[in-house]
């Protein structure tokens, strides 16, 4: 799983080694290497996550493509967040997506527009039976996004750093 993925306004391009070494070295060939302009603030979660990222492909460089992608705004040409998948599919064929969209361009529909590729991306591989997300336990932007895409709630639950959740799913269609 490494291809670019792409809708009318968006490219999601994986995230792999050269690039998040370069952007956790705070490289400027960061920008040049992403081919789009690198705003600030750009990022929600900092870059926590993509130090994540890189541990684990460096471990398994086989995962490219599950873990992160960056999100190019194509009319714009600039990184307006990230998205990927927290885990490869499990023994019941289930992954969850997650994606975050730098404040001045949410409302958009951009978000849906990643989810939606991510879910459609997530289908190409036989493997994935299940697409699942989780979401604050309110309704929010998110939800909106989530059931936009066809998802269902599942249950609330308990998480240790978020406190209570919601689980929402998608099952591949027939």
């Amino acid at each position: 799983m490494t291809r670019q993925l792409q809708s009318a306004r968006l490219k999601l391009v994986p995230a792999d080694i050269i690039l998040l070494e370069n952007l956790l070295s705070g490289n400027p060939q960061f920008e040049q290497l992403l081919g789009a302009t690198i705003p600030e603030n750009w990022s929600t979660f900092g870059l926590d996550p993509f130090r994540y990222t890189l541990s684990q492909l460096e471990v398994d460089p086989s995962r490219l493509g599950w873990p992160a992608y960056f999100v190019i705004h194509l009319a714009d040409n600039l990184l307006i967040g990230s998205c990927g998948y927290k885990n490869n599919p499990d023994e019941a064929g289930m992954t969850e997506i997650g994606y975050e969209i730098k404040t001045e361009y949410r409302n958009q529909g951009l978000a849906t527009e990643v989810a939606q590729l991510l879910i459609n991306n997530a289908w190409a591989y036989p493997e994935v039976n299940i697409v699942q997300a989780h979401t604050l336990a309110e309704i929010n932007a998110s939800v909106k996004v989530l059931q936009k895409c066809g998802m269902t709630f599942i249950d609330s639950i308990d998480d240790e750093e978020e406190g209570e959740i919601w689980q929402w799913r998608l099952m591949r269609p027939s």
